[in-house]
């Protein structure tokens, strides 16, 4: 099996308009960029592709991602792989639901892209990257950094109710977790 020279990010969302503007924002990374529009196809991918890190659409007919995240996970495909998941934030039985499939973040059905830039960073260790001229409206900076590595840590502890939270900015997700405050206040 050819040894791959580049990361690879999947991306893993039925609504065409959706991955393209997803993919567009993926591919500012400078990383493989993989996608998919259902979840056979994305497993079919995943064992071929063998990607560092997956985007999913936690709900939708066709990706089912809850019953592919589950898989993933099950087969063991999904040790090595960082599973972001993508929600809406209405229904807190399907909230809950999502969050016991095992992603290793949720964020909102429609993450900001510098979000998803910074998550992608630091989770693949690229320090930062530069937005092209063309693309600094849609992304909202000229210039991403990763995510810091408190942000990135599994959430061990969330919700009574076994629900992660939704990150909607990366100071949410610093808020969530114990070492943010003491690496600001020192």
């Amino acid at each position: 099996m050819p040894v791959r020279s580049r990361k690879a990010v999947m991306l893993i969302e039925a609504d065409p308009y959706r991955r393209r503007d997803f993919y567009n924002v993926l591919r500012l990374t400078k990383v493989d960029v993989i996608s998919s529009k259902d979840s056979d196809q994305a497993m079919e991918l995943v064992r071929r592709e063998h990607p560092e890190l997956i985007f999913l659409n936690m709900y939708d007919d066709e990706t089912d991602g809850i019953s592919f995240l589950k898989q993933l996970r099950c087969y063991g495909l999904g040790r090595k792989i960082i599973v972001i998941g993508m929600v809406g934030d209405d229904d807190p039985e399907t909230h809950k639901a999502a969050s016991l499939a095992g992603p290793d973040k949720l964020l909102e059905r429609d993450p900001p892209p510098h979000l998803v830039l910074e998550l992608i960073l630091g989770y693949l260790k690229i320090e930062k990257i530069e937005v092209p001229d063309n693309m600094q409206n849609r992304v909202g900076k000229k210039n991403v950094v990763a995510a810091p590595e408190e942000a990135l840590k599994a959430d061990e502890k969330f919700g009574q109710d076994n629900t992660k939270p939704i990150i909607k900015s990366l100071g949410t997700l610093l808020a969530l977790t114990e070492d943010a405050g003491k690496s600001r206040q020192g």
